[in-house]
């Protein structure tokens, strides 16, 4: 059935995203944070009130597919305190989702959004970080495991039966030839 697929699909990309932003975290807390990750998260607005029930029910799903927990903002007084993003760091933050339908609220902590705005979602465990400073980490770490860094032509890339078998370099006049049992990556992945 189609829609099992899909949720199977889902649950496993889910699943993907928290194990990647572990491994980020991981490799934030042995560096230093080096590479400046940070959990400001993801905002989607909108302006529209009839886009309202399509906001609260794609917040319910990202919960339910393990995104973490939804906390919806509507102005109760009773109601889960916001804690708004610091511009830097990832830890003690929120998980899960935001979803902000009180206009007070939109206002103190999103200023620079349009008056119209009637509801937000904010996803709490995401953000960016430097792309070019984790990937100087994890040369350094690589070379302090051994590997030697070879800057090289791609002379040619022989396939068989849809398959990477190998891959011609050229360095100055030496012609390298590599096979996939030399790779560290899964065939799959070729």
């Amino acid at each position: 059935m189609l829609s099992e697929r899909v949720a199977r699909a889902r649950d496993a990309m889910v699943s993907l995203m928290n194990r990647s932003i572990d491994i980020l975290e991981e490799m934030a807390h042995e560096s230093g944070n080096i590479f400046h990750i940070n959990r400001r998260g993801y905002l989607y607005a909108t302006a529209n009130p009839d886009r309202i029930p399509y906001f609260r029910r794609a917040a319910e799903e990202a919960a339910e597919l393990g995104a973490g927990p939804l906390r919806c903002h509507a102005g109760q007084p009773d109601g889960p305190a916001y804690i708004p993003a610091p511009a830097t760091g990832f830890e003690n933050q929120p998980v899960g989702i935001d979803l902000i339908l009180d206009q007070k609220l939109i206002r103190r902590y999103f200023p620079y959004l349009s008056n119209k705005v009637v509801a937000l979602i904010h996803g709490r465990r995401c953000g960016w970080f430097s792309v070019q400073q984790l990937g100087m980490y994890l040369l350094e770490r690589a070379r302090e495991k051994g590997v030697r860094f070879l800057s090289a032509r791609v002379e040619g890339v022989e396939v068989v039966r849809g398959r990477v078998q190998a891959v011609r370099l050229r360095n100055g006049s030496v012609r390298l030839l590599f096979r996939p049992r030399m790779w560290s990556m899964p065939q799959d992945l070729f």
